[in-house]
């Protein structure tokens, strides 16, 4: 932790102290970064909650200490599930509780149909005041009459946006006039819907620049009396014609000190008093799902401290994307999308765990950095969300196994009639990437003998053995869940989905035979920082007179046996074209060209595997038929170069 962390904390913690909360902990520090809720440049935290994830534990081992009794009874440690929750809310049953973000785009009957198709509960969707008002006073809903209705034809509830400005008909809603047209919207929206079972959230992110105006400055308390006074005055609009309508206000844009004091400047103006159902919050600004729990915690101790111990907390909106900006996990960006299916389940169940009410998961597709879905391939953030789906619909937690880690996570999971599940992974300290997760096993005593099933994130299955009693459980990143009844006999393994296929083309002992072609140079072997590498060297000087453009390649042999495309890093000094080539189970030779920018930097090249790529040989029908059987790595003469090298890296099949 930084002095300057160090400092805020106890800054933080002495505020509340003083504000008669007994919350502290989990202080973030502001790095400009940007995500898709907020703008660059507006304070917004470091992902890093600087505690750990619950009481503080030692090891990175060792045994759980409960007894699990596979016939379905609980040991000493077993807790009874918690009462549910009345209406509005919905049961804790898997998946219930759990929803996606769409938008205009694309929340169209098509995409409701696949959201439905997974077993997704709710929907996430802006209500846009300028879409519906476009004649002052006169309210036009038929577009999201068709919504509403093509996601009730899909089993979907919606959580939907009141927002945002309208500034064709009227001042920003910090001002008098903006504010009491806002209110008279919103009670015609909860009027005309109000037996949708819609739960309405008022605005999003009004902590923040981007959404709530560019007159003030993020998190302050100008920006909370602003937003309490549009509360107030709202829910005065809605109870008056639709009484009955579930109003959730909040929708705070990060988790951290700033937001924090925001919250704290809202509740002590009385927005609680409102009348409003619950609380919302978008965990950006924390690394890791379990880094929720202490910014949970804190929220859950403000609202205490105010007089609403009992209101729902909601996380809205929160999403991992692939490349550097808000939200960003960190880690190696090749594993980008495999930590964004990591996330996704680990986020849902840390919300479960925690008791939300609602997760809503950003975004559904579009935005290519953050989609859950795409058309074009299976993302394993897609195939992830259909493996909890599957095996754990109708489940409800029963409780999480302690261990001698606060950093391991046993969930158990059980449903009337069906076998009991145990969910479990492991996470990086506080604010550490995805990668620098210590994998290890974790015993627990389980009453059964023999195998017990065990599926992965993609749903492949696999034994694992019980021994003396003691099942060892695995433990990384990636949760797998571990189905503890019903088995005697070791299953056979299956496999549904393989995002990824190390290829080890540059690993010690591989064989590369290297084509000069005319010109001179070699390929060679090595190893940087302990990683793997090829290297190929030209030396084009022999022909540099020649007419045509000449190039060297290197060729190995591969077993790929299906996969959407070849993954590999290349380092160069010099902008110049790089031609990759895949040979397939006919001879057939496919071809793929790409431009290096010569950086020196390491760049990540993709060749898909599609089909009517350059090519010849073979069955020459420009299908790539599977199994590929060979791999070449062809370098052109650069055209202002005739000496220099190349650098390739980690090689993977990939099939997202």
């Amino acid at each position: 932790m930084s002095k300057t962390t160090w400092r805020s904390t106890i800054w933080w913690c002495l505020t509340l102290a003083l504000l008669g909360s007994g919350a502290c902990g989990g202080q973030v520090e502001p790095n400009g970064s940007s995500n898709p809720a907020n703008d660059s440049g507006n304070g917004t935290p470091s992902n890093s909650s600087g505690g750990s994830f619950g009481e503080p534990l030692t090891g990175q081992g060792g045994s759980a200490d409960e007894v699990y009794d596979a016939g379905g009874t609980e040991g000493t440690g077993g807790e009874s599930p918690p009462p549910e929750p009345s209406s509005p809310w919905v049961a804790r049953t898997i998946p219930q509780r759990f929803g996606i973000q769409l938008k205009n785009f694309n929340a169209n009957a098509r995409n409701l149909e696949l959201v439905g198709a997974l077993n997704f509960g709710w929907i996430r969707r802006g209500f846009s005041w300028n879409a519906i008002e476009q004649t002052a006073g006169e309210y036009d809903f038929s577009q999201y009459d068709v919504l509403v209705e093509n996601a009730q034809t899909q089993g979907l509830r919606i959580i939907a946006v009141i927002g945002l400005q309208n500034p064709a008909l009227y001042p920003p809603v910090h001002e008098a006039e903006g504010r009491a047209a806002y209110a008279r919207y919103a009670a015609a929206l909860a009027e005309h819907f109000q037996d949708a079972n819609i739960i309405w959230e008022l605005w999003n992110e009004p902590n923040v620049r981007t959404f709530w105006g560019w007159h003030g400055e993020h998190n302050s308390e100008q920006y909370a009396q602003e937003y309490t006074s549009l509360v107030k005055e709202t829910m005065a609009a809605i109870q008056e014609v639709a009484p009955d309508s579930t109003v959730v206000a909040g929708s705070v844009s990060n988790l951290w000190q700033a937001s924090y004091e925001w919250q704290q400047h809202c509740f002590e103006l009385g927005i609680l008093e409102t009348g409003i159902a619950g609380w919302s919050v978008h965990p950006y600004g924390l690394r890791t799902p379990e880094e929720y729990l202490e910014g949970y915690r804190i929220v859950r101790q403000m609202l205490s401290d105010a007089g609403a111990p009992d209101m729902p907390l909601l996380n809205s909106e929160r999403g991992f994307p692939l490349e550097e900006r808000e939200g960003f996990a960190g880690g190696a960006i090749e594993l980008a999308q495999e930590f964004q299916a990591w996330h996704m389940v680990r986020q849902y169940l840390i919300d479960h765990l925690s008791d939300l009410q609602l997760t809503i998961w950003y975004e559904w597709s579009g935005e290519e950095t953050f989609s859950f879905y795409t058309a074009n391939y299976r993302t394993p953030v897609y195939e992830a969300g259909q493996t909890l789906f599957s095996l754990l619909e109708g489940y409800e937690l029963r409780s999480r196994l302690e261990t001698d880690s606060s950093l391991d996570f046993l969930l158990k999971f059980y449903k009337t009639g069906a076998p009991d599940y145990l969910v479990a992974w492991t996470a990086p300290e506080p604010d550490d990437t995805p990668d620098s997760v210590a994998p290890h096993n974790v015993s627990i005593s389980v009453d059964q003998e023999g195998w017990v099933e065990v599926v992965d994130l993609y749903g492949n299955t696999d034994s694992l053995q019980i021994t003396d009693g003691q099942l060892q459980v695995p433990l990384s990143g990636s949760p797998v869940y571990i189905k503890l009844q019903g088995m005697a006999e070791r299953s056979t393994a299956t496999t549904r989905f393989v995002p990824r296929q190390e290829l080890d083309l540059f690993e010690s002992g591989t064989t590369w035979t290297f084509y000069e072609n005319n010109s001179d140079g070699a390929f060679e072997l090595g190893h940087e920082a302990d990683v793997p590498i090829g290297r190929i060297h030209y030396d084009f000087n022999a022909t540099a007179n020649d007419a045509y453009r000449d190039y060297v390649y290197a060729e190995t042999a591969v077993t790929i046996p299906a996969a959407r495309g070849l993954q590999l890093q290349v380092r160069t000094e010099v902008a110049q074209q790089l031609t990759l080539r895949i040979i397939d189970s006919t001879e057939q030779t496919h071809q793929f060209k790409t431009q290096l920018s010569g950086s020196n930097e390491w760049e990540t090249v993709f060749m898909p595997f599609e089909n009517n790529l350059e090519n010849w040989g073979g069955a020459a029908d420009g299908t790539i038929h599977f199994p590929l059987q060979r791999f070449v790595l062809s370098v052109p003469e650069p055209n202002n170069r005739t000496t220099g090298s190349l650098t390739f890296s980690r090689a993977y099949a990939v099939s997202y």
